[in-house]
């Protein structure tokens, strides 16, 4: 039930994701669902590819310090969109910390924040339902 809840936090992390970053960064040449598809599709590997596992381990060091708290996973996941993120890095790697880099940084910190508290959303909501 895990991995599903994850997948499915994935899923509508990258639709909320991709919805938000096309209103917010779009320049309105482009039809806005071409622009909201292409960076969905971009958000929703990401998340599978990287987002799931990083999540997982998120949770591992979490349980071992034994400090499950809200700021805590809030910083941790914060640090795993940065460091997670590809465009980011092969920017990096380039040309340094260079404008576009920070945009990068910025936008993996919010799908990993956007992907936490879907996560958190998701686990409540099947917990409810579970228990009913």
């Amino acid at each position: 039930m895990d991995l599903l809840t994850r997948f499915l936090t994935a899923i509508l992390s990258a639709v909320i994701f991709s919805i938000g970053t096309t209103l917010w960064l779009t320049d309105w040449v482009n039809p806005f669902w071409m622009e909201a598809f292409i960076v969905g599709v971009y958000a929703l590997g990401s998340l599978l590819i990287a987002g799931i596992p990083y999540s997982y381990l998120a949770d591992w060091i979490m349980s071992r310090l034994n400090r499950s708290t809200y700021w805590g996973n809030l910083l941790l996941y914060a640090l795993g969109g940065l460091i997670t993120n590809p465009f980011l890095l092969l920017l990096m790697i380039d040309q340094g910390f260079v404008f576009d880099a920070r945009i990068f940084a910025v936008l993996g910190v919010i799908a990993a924040l956007i992907f936490y508290h879907v996560k958190i959303s998701l686990t409540w909501a099947m917990g409810k339902l579970g228990s009913e």
